[in-house]
């Protein structure tokens, strides 16, 4: 399902950069309750938001959505 891959790469990335799930939120500017919705694929990003998590990760908007 895209909603759990695009989480499950989140996830990934976000532990291969060593942060927490509130590292990470703080970094893209996002709550760490919006972090946690898309990791266990409770809500799919919106593009603009995909893009500052992936500039937060070091990645492409490409990579997250695999």
């Amino acid at each position: 399902m895209y909603t759990t891959d695009v989480g499950d790469r989140i996830r990934k990335w976000r532990r291969a950069n060593g942060m927490t799930q509130a590292e990470f939120a703080a970094r893209s500017g996002l709550s760490p309750n919006t972090v946690a919705q898309w990791e266990t694929g409770g809500f799919v990003p919106r593009e603009s938001t995909l893009a500052r998590a992936a500039a937060a990760l070091g990645v492409t908007v490409h990579e997250l959505l695999g």
